[in-house]
């Protein structure tokens, strides 16, 4: 999946989240948040000094490979589970799970409402566009309304 395909009908939307002052040759910081299917590229021809991604879905999805590894009988299941913490494999998957929420957290604290969505500077959300359209968007915001 593709940015053109999961939004052919968002249009964007950028609003302001926060009113302190930016600085306009200051480097970008950019949280993209993204289903896990979705790739996405830190854009050229700007000074980017964070690109953070945060795959929404990727809790659920390690969830289900760990569910996966049970058995379906609940004593069975709590056997396997004990033998999965004591033998460590779960720390191949503990990483993934506290990315997972932390990007989860991340997307609750910022008072996102839909995904794909692009936080710049931690003031500017765009729905619905890649990292480079959403810079694009930010600058004519910027250049039409000034920086707040």
């Amino acid at each position: 999946m593709n940015w053109k395909q999961a939004n052919l009908h968002h249009s964007i939307l950028l609003s302001s989240l926060l009113f302190a002052p930016i600085s306009w040759a200051s480097a970008i910081k950019m949280d993209v948040y993204i289903p896990q299917n979705m790739e996405v590229y830190v854009p050229s021809g700007r000074k980017v000094s964070e690109f953070n991604v945060h795959k929404i879905d990727g809790l659920r999805q390690k969830e289900a490979e760990i569910s996966a590894l049970l058995p379906s009988d609940p004593v069975l299941a709590q056997a396997r589970l004990g033998l999965f913490v004591e033998s460590g494999e779960y720390k191949k998957y503990a990483q993934d799970l506290m990315n997972g929420w932390n990007s989860i957290n991340s997307a609750v604290n910022s008072g996102i409402k839909k995904i794909p969505a692009i936080i710049i500077n931690d003031k500017f959300v765009a729905y619905g566009v890649d990292p480079k359209e959403a810079l694009q968007a930010y600058d004519n915001y910027i250049i039409k309304h000034g920086a707040q």
